[in-house]
Formats: structure tokens, sequence, C-alpha cells
């Protein structure tokens, strides 16, 4: 039985919506106006909502809208009436990040299928086991994971895994990325992040820049898996997702045709098919240059000289003359008025209007022709000249959705008996309309009517998404009907069926929330999170709840030293543990000796279950909802919560954490910046992060603190640390100390400034922290 691929398209207007369908899509995710994480996407109105699910769904092409953000308590009831509206007019799914309003989602509207977003930060099988056991329906994985874990993941899990094919990729993990929020409180949790990562950067090591000029060190390449289609369809993966719901129609309506026939080559066992002229038209629509990612451990991921389109290249210059302020090119492709072109040394792009080839002005030229254009801004000789925008390709691109591409068959039945009402049936995959004629056949008195003629009006469906794949007649041989008749009876029948097919639901709300309770909770206490043995010792002498020391080779001494002030740990896996690593210390003695743990993802929290689990920043729990439901788990909060969210929270009984001081961690990353610098790409073990401290550093000098996890994952610190000095009325049980590259002696002062500030003392932020207050304020 051949396995059904769900290609699924993006589309950020209605005309990239008609796009991706007519270029062969099988489903559309798109966002409203409101709660959508491309905030700055064109999106859709309601109405443009409701014709897009009419659209789709006529065409057999399924509507998934994002409501991938985090949310506030006072963000829900719009969010009821946004649902209702939803399933109203027949969506088919939610793309959701926040736990919150999942439950809210399978409590109130259990007909909804619910897919995790990539923002839920999904990337290991027990991850995917726990929320399996939740009942969702799909599981959007992290873009870091590799084909053969997807495989594993395809292979024991009853959910349709959905994964990125093709486009922009992160580089930190979706939703796990603070970047553009701290820097310039734009969260990409709300679907606001600014593209920090697309800036240039400076690495420093001790304090001397080992670049000379700044790079793109944050700025991957775009995914590309079109040559490795047949790979991902056997591991198993259900949806192949394009990423763009920020491009044009026209890059959609090329991308989308090229994924389409290169899975449907597949099937046709056309495997060892060419895609170089398909790689070609890709890139001419938008590419960063292309990489397969971690999907496919390509080491080329990085696009560190230019962070933006690249286009395909197109010749170089041979001279530019400073009288006449024109450009001598030699073409090595084809070059149209109206194309756009780029020098990327001096970051100039400009649309071809006028084009001269021999002194004499042409609209084209071909490879290896020497041309000159007009040209205001000098280039060097030898520059090479790049393409980024195809004028004819656009066009073509533009005319394949102008006109319906797509027609569903159709079974007509025309039957009919003299002195009697003929009938018409239309039969649609399972559905069966029925129009009765308000006229009567008669006799014939001269010429009856032909069978042919009436095969011929039924069939007449040119601007439908209907094609007659059988006509059926039944009438008597001297029968006589008028065929005006036959035509009014063919619009009725396809005009009911359309209205069949698209009729909206009636949606009452039955939605009966408990009355919110805010419970009154007063400080209890402060908790640390150290990194070093020596940060550890500076603070066992000293009153604190809990003590939260990474999963690494020092958690043995650790707990050990703790033991001699009779203190206990709290191990905290992170965000980025290996799966086999929490397996190993789960099955190791360490383990017997420890009460609880602090789970920084739902994978660790799925495997260390027999334990009291405390749940992570990572967790991005940012309101009632998210809380309630995880009722069980004492949690630290959202880092981009503020106080007054905070105090607004209701019914919460489990301990509830605010971290009030530390660098956050701005970016969890896959990669490497170290060992990429040194070696051009991630080398496993290179040990270079430990020759040094390394920071990254902005056009604005801001340093940012890079530290490398046991499994050569980089951790990006904020340049400024959190600095909550005013605590008075904080509606929470303990408030949180995160330490990172402090020594011992730093520690311990900053401990010794927030028992005073407990104390209802006020202490000045010391003038040695370059401070933030983060979201607290707001």
């Amino acid at each position: 039985m051949k396995k059904q691929i769900e290609l699924l398209a993006p589309a950020g207007s209605y005309e990239a919506l008609q796009a991706a369908v007519q270029n062969g899509a099988n489903a559309i995710y798109l966002g409203g106006n409101d709660f959508s994480a491309r905030a700055f996407a064109t999106n859709f109105n309601r109405d443009e909502l409701k014709q897009a699910v009419i659209y789709s769904h006529l065409r057999n092409v399924k509507i998934y809208v994002t409501v991938n953000t985090l949310y506030e308590d006072n963000q829900f009831e719009n969010l009821k009436d946004y649902l209702l509206f939803l399933a109203s007019i027949n969506v088919d799914a939610l793309i959701i990040q926040d736990l919150g309003l999942m439950a809210y989602v399978k409590k109130y509207f259990p007909n909804f299928e619910i897919h995790m977003s990539t923002q839920t930060s999904i990337y290991s099988l027990s991850a995917v086991k726990y929320f399996e056991r939740l009942g969702v329906d799909r599981i959007v994985l992290a873009r870091e994971n590799s084909l053969e874990e997807i495989k594993n993941i395809c292979n024991n899990s009853k959910l349709d895994i959905e994964v990125f094919v093709h486009g922009a990729l992160c580089m930190s993990y979706s939703g796990q990325c603070l970047m553009s929020s701290m820097i310039a409180k734009r969260s990409g949790n709300k679907g606001a992040c600014g593209q920090p990562c697309r800036l240039a950067y400076k690495l420093q090591k001790d304090g001397k820049n080992l670049d000379q000029v700044p790079s793109y060190l944050l700025s991957p390449k775009d995914l590309c898996t079109i040559e490795n289609v047949g790979a991902l369809i056997e591991a198993g993966i259900t949806s192949f997702k394009i990423e763009g719901r920020m491009k044009r129609p026209e890059y959609v309506a090329i991308i989308v045709k090229q994924y389409r026939e290169a899975i449907d080559a597949y099937f046709q066992k056309q495997n060892s098919k060419n895609y170089s002229k398909q790689i070609k038209e890709m890139k001419q629509m938008f590419n960063r240059g292309f990489t397969g990612g971690y999907l496919l451990q390509d080491k080329d991921l990085m696009a560190d000289d230019y962070p933006g389109n690249r286009g395909i290249k197109l010749g170089s210059v041979l001279d530019y003359d400073k009288k006449r302020k024109v450009v001598k090119i030699k073409l090595i492709d084809k070059i149209k008025q109206g194309d756009r072109i780029s020098f990327k040394s001096v970051d100039y792009t400009r649309t071809i209007t006028k084009l001269f080839l021999n002194h004499r002005l042409v609209n084209q030229a071909v490879a290896k022709d020497i041309i000159e254009i007009e040209l205001n801004t000098p280039v060097k000789k030898g520059e090479s000249v790049y393409k980024i925008i195809d004028i004819e390709l656009i066009e073509k691109a533009h005319d394949s959705y102008q006109k319906e591409q797509i027609k569903n068959s159709i079974t007509m039945y025309f039957k009919g008996q003299i002195n009697d009402h003929p009938t018409l049936t239309i039969t649609y995959q399972d559905k069966t309309i029925t129009v009765v004629s308000k006229l009567i056949m008669e006799a014939a008195s001269k010429a009856p009517l032909n069978t042919k003629h009436i095969e011929k009006q039924l069939s007449k469906l040119g601007n439908t998404v209907f094609k007659a794949a059988d006509i059926i007649v039944e009438i008597p041989e001297n029968a006589f009907f008028s065929l005006k008749e036959i035509n009014e009876m063919r619009r009725q029948a396809i005009d009911k069926l359309v209205a069949f097919l698209t009729a909206f639901n009636s949606i009452a709300p039955l939605i009966e929330e408990k009355k919110t309770t805010h419970l009154i909770k007063t400080i209890k206490g402060i908790c640390v999170r150290v990194y070093s043995v020596e940060q550890l010792k500076a603070l066992l002498d000293v009153d604190i709840e809990a003590y939260y020391f990474p999963l690494s080779p020092q958690l043995k001494d650790a707990i050990e030293i703790a033991k001699k002030h009779h203190k206990k740990i709290i191990p905290f896996t992170g965000f980025l543990n290996d799966e086999k690593q929490l397996f190993n210390f789960k099955n190791s003695k360490l383990y017997l000796e420890i009460d609880a743990i602090l789970v920084g993802n739902y994978g660790a929290l799925e495997i260390f279950n027999d334990k009291k689990c405390i749940l992570d920043t990572t967790f991005n729990l940012y309101n009632s909802y998210a809380l309630n439901y995880l009722k069980a788990y004492d949690a630290i909060l959202s880092l981009e919560m503020s106080k007054k969210q905070i105090n607004n929270l209701s019914n919460i009984t489990q301990n509830i954490i605010v971290t009030v001081y530390g660098k956050t961690i701005n970016m969890h990353l896959k990669h490497c910046l170290i060992s990429n610098h040194y070696f051009k790409k991630k080398m496993i073990d290179c040990n270079m992060c430990k020759k040094g401290n390394y920071h990254l550093v902005d056009r604005k000098n801001e340093k940012f603190r890079i530290l490398t996890d046991n499994n050569c994952n980089n951790l990006i610190f904020n340049s400024h640390s959190l600095y909550i000095n005013k605590l008075d009325n904080l509606n929470v049980d303990f408030i949180l100390l995160s330490f990172s590259d402090e020594d011992g002696q730093t520690a311990r002062f900053i401990y010794d400034q927030f028992k005073q500030i407990l104390s209802g003392k006020i202490q000045q932020i010391p003038s040695f922290i370059n401070h933030t207050n983060g979201y607290f304020y707001d």
C-alpha cells in the first residue's frame, strides 16, 4: 500500500495559499491576524480565513492554523472566541506551542486535531512519548534532529511526525531562543523575533578578537533536502514541511512544485532523477546557500560570509567605467530585462532596466556574452555578480496559480422518463447530490434528444474544480428535453455539492471555567543554580532551599561535598542533555542518592517520572493554564514574565520559583561556534573550548559568553545579568539565583546581597554587574 506523504506548505497571504494549493500542496499552515508566531507576516483576517478554508477544502487540501506562541492569562478570553470561530469554519488542526493552550483545547475543543509546534522544542523519543500519552495528534520535530533519530522516533511512536524539509533554519532550538527577546524585547515566543542571528559578530578568546572583521557567525544556510526525499519517506515521516510564511507567493509556488514532483517521482520509482534544474530554480527564488542541515548531518551549515539572498552566480565583472558609470560583465548564465542582480562586496542590488550587448540595447543575453549595464556604484574587477530575481521564473510561478490546475473527478448520472421529472445525480467521493427538474420530459414530435448532446452539456465544468470522470445518461429513445434546463440542473447540482463540501458548523460556547483564585504566596527562601564545585563550596554554609547542579562528571563530587554539610544536591539536566546520557544516569548508583531532579525538557520529564521533578525555565511556563495542567510539579517560571503577570496567576497550588539573578541562556546551539572557527565545522571533543574563555561580540561591543556542555553544544549567555532588587509583594514561593561563570567569591557576594533584599533592605545593584531587569517591571 502506498504511504500517504503530506506536503505541507506555508501561506503568509491568500495569494501564497493559492500558489501552494495549485502547485500540489496537501495541506497549508497559516496564521490569523492574532495569536501567530509570524507577527510580521501579512496573515489572514477572519473573512480571509473562511475563504481559505473554502478554497482549500474544495481542492482536498487541509488547513492548519498556527496559534504557536505563549499566552498570558488575560489573552485566553479572546483566544476562546478565536477558537470558537476556527471550529465553526472547519479548520483541520491547530499548531500549538503553549502547554496551557494545549490543555485548554483538549478540554474545551476536543474535536480539534492538535499539532505540537517545533516551538515546543521536542527532539527526543522520550519527549514524543510524553506527548503521545497526552493524546496529541502530531509532533513537529526540532530542526536539529538527524534522519537516524527521526527514523527511530517514527518506528517507536504512533504519532504523526512532521519535519521541516526546506527553508530557513534557526540557529538556536526553536522555542529556546531568547536572543531577540533579551536584547530588544522582541520575543520569538511571542511571534516578534528580530532575527539578531542574521547580524555580524566577532568571536573573542580571553578578551582578544579571533576575527579581524565581523562575520555572520550565527547565520545558517537554508535547508534543502530535495535530493533525499526518498530517504525521508523511508524514515517514516508523515508530513514534509516547507518553511516560508514570510516569503512571496511565487517562492511558495516554485518550492512546492519541486517537492511535489520529487515525492511523486519517488513513488513512480524514478529514484535516480537529477535535481540540478530544480535546485537552480529554487535558488533563484531565495537562498542563503543550501545545506542538508542537521537532518542530513551536513557539516557545511553556516552562511557566515553573507546572511541574505545569494541567488545564483550570473558572471564576473570585467571592468567598471567611472566616467560612463557602466559595468562590463561576462555572463555564465542568461539575463533578461526585469531581472535583479546583486554585488555583495558593496551590498548593492539593482533591477536591470537597460541591457547593452555590443553597444546595442537588447532585452536579454546568454552565457558567454559580455554585457554592459548602467551602475552608479563602483565595483571591482573580478567581482562575482549574482542574479537574485529571475523575472521569467517569477512570471512562470505567477502563472502557475492564476488558472485552476486542480480538477476533482465526479460521476454524473442523468435519468429521465417521458411525462416525468428528470433527475441529475452527482457522486463525489462518498457524497451524493441529486437535483430534480421542475420540467417534465416529453415525447419527441420530430428529432429526439441525443444522449451525446446531454453528455456535452453536463461536461461543461470549466470554471469549477470538478471534471466529469464518467457521465451516464438513461433516457427513452424518443425523449425530448430542454438543453438549457440540463445546463441549469448541472449548475444547481454543482452549487449544492460546493455548499455541502464547504458548510460551516454552528458552534455554541460550552466553556464553563472555575472561578479564579489568587493564592497569596510569600517568598520562603532562596534556591541557587551553580555550574561549578567552586560556586557550590562558597554557598554550602548558608541557608539555601535548593542547590541545583548540572548533570556532569562533577556531580558525584558535588553530592559528596554537600553531604558533609548535611545538604542535598538536586541535579539539573539542562535543555540539551543527550537521551542516552539521561538513561545512563537513571541506571547509575548515583541516581539512588537523589530525591529530586530539575528537568529541562519533556524527554527528561518522561524519563525521570519516578522522582520528584521540578520544571526548569525551558518549559516556557507562562500562564495559569500551563501551571495548573502541570500542578504535580514545582516550576521555575518563564524568563519572559513580568511581576504583574506573575502576581496575576490563579489557582496555583505548587511551589513556583522566579529567577531574580543570572545571565539568561539566550541560545541553545547544537552547533559549536568555537570548533567551527578552528576547523570550519563542528568537531566533537576537539577541546578548544577548554583552552580559554570565549565570547561573541556584537556591533555595540556587547559580549555574550559561550559555554560548552559535555556534548559539545554551545550555550550563549546574555551580555547583561538579570538583577531584580525590588522583591516586595512578589507572589512566589522561592527566588532563584542562577550562576554561570562567576567565581565562588562573587557567587557568595550575590547571595549575601539577596539575603539582605529579602530582609527588607533594598540593596543597590553592584557597579561591576552589567545588569538588566528583563521583563520584570513591564
